[in-house]
């Protein structure tokens, strides 16, 4: 994947380069691009990313409020993503209302104390990419059906209740 991201709190902002060869490890890589001249922007692509740029463009913007929360014991911490929104290409976006989206990281194995709150409160793991979650939202033309398990189970948990209300309106910005 080739994503930008912007932290506004810290002022900074990153291209973010993730690559999963065939069953090994994701490899990660970022530059700052604030204040970055753009020559130093094309090499880091042409060194890390595989692919030519210049058949890429933005398709999906995710803006969201994080929190994150970091333990004193170990190596855990948990983010909260709330205030989610996806905006397309074409401007038109999807709100998701109150949805809280919780991520717990933490070492490999580790049994945590989020981990055991969360099975006390019968909350249920579950994987949930913000990126297909959005194009599927928004691209109702795209084959989707892989994820309407996901937008199902969301609509219920959210504020509109019903799949294509899920948590908020589709909203054509003019």
């Amino acid at each position: 994947t080739l994503r930008t991201r912007q932290y506004h709190s810290a002022g900074e902002s990153y291209l973010k380069v993730q690559h999963r060869p065939n069953g090994g490890a994701t490899q990660k890589s970022r530059i700052n691009t604030c204040g970055v001249e753009r020559g130093d922007i094309v090499r880091f692509l042409i060194e890390k990313f595989p692919y030519d740029i210049s058949g890429f463009r933005p398709v999906l913007t995710t803006v969201y409020t994080r929190m994150t929360l970091v333990s004193d014991e170990g190596s855990e911490r948990i983010t909260f993503d709330t205030d989610l929104r996806f905006i397309g290409a074409d401007g038109r976006s999807y709100d998701c209302g109150s949805l809280v989206i919780a991520e717990s990281k933490h070492e490999r194995l580790a049994h945590t104390v989020a981990q055991k709150k969360m099975k006390e409160l019968s909350v249920r793991k579950a994987s949930f990419s913000k990126y297909c979650v959005g194009t599927a939202l928004l691209n109702r033309g795209l084959k989707s059906n892989r994820f309407k398990p996901k937008l199902l189970y969301l609509s219920r948990a959210s504020d509109a209740g019903a799949y294509g209300g899920f948590g908020g309106q589709t909203s054509v910005n003019s």
